[in-house]
């Protein structure tokens, strides 16, 4: 896992996903937050056909991308618990 002495951006941990039109307009701002926490966005594409934003990111947890090869895609988990702030966990997507 990182330090909080490491540059996500310097180690290239690149990653991509995805939220639909939907939970982006129906998702609190807690959960939207919780979301986009630590995450820096240095690209987002609205795909009407599928009805979602595509992000391409940066993100501490995602692991490092060598120079020449494609990010890949990562799956957000949320975590919620009664009286305690949403979590968010983010797993690579094989395949």
């Amino acid at each position: 896992m990182n330090t909080p002495n490491t540059n996500a951006l310097t180690e290239r941990r690149y990653g991509r996903f995805s939220v639909t039109d939907h939970t982006l307009e129906t998702a609190t701002p807690d959960e939207l937050s919780a979301l986009f926490a630590g995450v820096v966005v240095v690209r987002a594409t609205a795909d009407y056909m599928s009805q979602r934003v595509e992000y391409a990111a940066v993100h501490p947890t995602f692991a490092p991308v060598p120079p020449g090869m494609i990010a890949p895609a990562y799956e957000a988990t949320f975590h919620v618990e009664q009286d305690a702030p949403i979590q968010v966990t983010w797993k690579k997507v094989e395949g």
